[in-house]
């Protein structure tokens, strides 16, 4: 027999997938910062030769 979860597991259920999202958003955030700044340092490094 299937039993729904109760509420509070459903909230916690909901926050920790939450909390991963950002977690997931934050990190791809710094990456894609991270290529963008080594592009831009590595086109005027190119420039100024």
């Amino acid at each position: 027999m299937y039993r729904r979860p109760g509420i509070v597991r459903r909230v916690l259920a909901l926050a920790t997938s939450g909390g991963i999202a950002v977690l997931i958003g934050v990190l791809s955030a710094i990456i894609t910062a991270f290529a963008v700044a080594s592009a831009v340092i590595w086109m005027t490094n190119l420039l100024q030769q």
